[in-house]
């Protein structure tokens, strides 16, 4: 009862240019709170230079992390087309487009880390669930990390009272497709990751991977 429910996921629909406008009107209001414990974590890392930001969507965050932080470029990589559309908007209109690039493109795609640079700092935010690979992109994204650079990575975790709760709606239903602490575990130590910290935000749902990138 308690195992990851993947059947969800093809209930969570990403359609189109309306779903896509819909989306970024949620986030315009539900920004500051949605990623307040995020910005937090990152901000203590205290690191400039280059940003991956992996399922960029609508460019909220891309754009609130620029604002907070002038020494850094980040290109904002979204396998939606539409997405794009928003964030260059969101882009454009906070006078950003100097310091955030967007790329569409799947994280997923073996050819991606030929194609892109190589970064300080690489973060994704509730994307993680749905990676149908989470041990190859992981892979993927620590080829291209710097030396020590660092990756962060903010997604829902799985709670087993949650499957007591009869509700039908796509947030719980996302909880649902999430992992479990002890299965990122697992995901991290078959990406061959030795050096990171994970770490459960209030207040139930949500759980931050701190990857360092320390073979070098």
């Amino acid at each position: 009862m308690f195992e990851r429910n993947t059947k969800a996921l093809s209930e969570i629909k990403f359609m189109g240019m309306e779903y896509a406008r819909a989306m970024a009107e949620k986030m315009d209001k539900t920004a500051k709170l949605r990623f307040k414990s995020f910005i937090s974590e990152l901000n203590k890392l205290n690191i400039d230079g280059k940003y991956l930001d992996v399922g960029s969507g609508t460019g909220i965050l891309a754009t609130m992390i620029a604002e907070n932080n002038k020494n850094v470029h980040i290109t904002a990589l979204d396998i939606s087309p539409e997405m794009t559309v928003i964030a260059k908007e969101n882009i454009t209109r906070k006078n950003l487009d100097s310091r955030i690039s967007l790329t569409t493109k799947d994280i997923e795609d073996s050819k991606v880390s030929d194609e892109l640079g190589d970064y300080d700092l690489i973060y994704s935010t509730s994307t993680l669930h749905f990676w149908q690979n989470p041990v190859n992109v992981l892979s993927t994204l620590t080829r291209l990390l710097k030396d020590n650079g660092v990756i962060i990575i903010s997604d829902l975790r799985r709670v087993w009272w949650l499957y007591w709760v009869p509700v039908n709606h796509v947030f719980f239903n996302s909880i649902r497709t999430a992992y479990t602490t002890n299965e990122i575990r697992e995901i991290l130590e078959q990406a061959g990751m030795v050096d990171y910290e994970i770490k459960i935000l209030p207040p139930f749902f949500e759980q931050i991977l701190i990857i360092r990138n320390t073979k070098a």
